[in-house]
């Protein structure tokens, strides 16, 4: 039962790469310079970077200070 268990997570773990290449290739350059930039920050990994780029975006024009963004 526990060898089932392992394929099968050995076979999620696969999915989950392809999908963060497919994810990674469609990202500008300049996106993956920022998503590099983000991980900087304590706790921020490469998955939670991108979340946030593409829940705020690249263009921070938009937000006159910082606790506009953070808001």
């Amino acid at each position: 039962m526990m060898k089932e268990f392992f394929v099968h997570l050995d076979e999620l773990n696969t999915h989950i790469r392809n999908l963060d290449d497919e994810i990674d290739n469609f990202m500008k350059p300049e996106e993956k310079q920022d998503s590099e930039m983000i991980q900087d920050l304590t706790g921020i990994g490469n998955t939670s970077a991108q979340a946030i780029l593409f829940v705020i975006g690249t263009d921070m024009s938009r937000f006159p200070t910082d606790a506009n963004i953070s808001s």
